[in-house]
């Protein structure tokens, strides 16, 4: 399931059991199930964030002293960033 699939599945299990309250510590389903949704909303509004972000893998700038070993992490947003080639065609990776 992609995680909007479970964050609406999640919102059907809040409405459906909003009057529900476990025995445990006086718990309501609907609000885990509340809280874990919006938890899944707000990771996925990051991750779309950061991917629309420039990284090493589209600057121009080949000489860059930031600009990590193929294999390691990647910069994002960074003030180095340079419009143009990606390095002569070869990727970075984000592991």
């Amino acid at each position: 399931m992609t995680p909007k699939e479970v964050s609406e599945e999640l919102r059907r299990v809040q409405k459906k059991y909003a009057e529900v309250v476990t025995e445990t510590f006086q718990l309501r389903i609907s609000d885990m199930a509340r809280d874990a949704a919006n938890a899944i909303d707000s990771l996925s509004a990051f991750t779309d964030l950061i991917n629309s972000l420039p990284s090493c893998n589209d600057c121009a700038n080949r000489d860059c002293g930031f600009r990590p070993e193929l294999g390691k992490t990647v910069r994002y947003n960074c003030p180095l960033f340079l419009e143009g080639e990606v390095f002569d065609g070869a990727q970075l990776h984000l592991w």
